[in-house]
């Protein structure tokens, strides 16, 4: 489990960082443009990658789909997180 932890944790912390520090040669931004629209971009992008975290095993099988569909109430939770995420 510490290891999908840790890789979730690198994982959000190079998107979060390239996003931030990079997004003027990676998105193309202009400089009177880019700290409001930076900060939008890196934190709702850190809020998706936190709804479609899903580190939910606790052992050290690496199928983290295996019985998705079968718990309604987190597919129910996604959903709502998403919706209100996109409003």
């Amino acid at each position: 489990m510490w290891k999908m932890i840790m890789g979730q944790a690198i994982y959000q912390l190079l998107i979060t960082f390239l996003l931030y520090y990079g997004a003027q040669t990676v998105l193309g931004y202009d400089d009177e443009l880019i700290n409001g629209q930076r900060n939008t971009l890196v934190f709702n992008t850190f809020v998706w990658m936190q709804i479609f975290n899903h580190n939910r095993r606790l052992d050290n099988k690496f199928n983290i789909f295996e019985g998705l569909f079968q718990n309604w109430f987190f597919i129910g939770i996604n959903i709502a997180m998403m919706g209100a995420q996109v409003l």
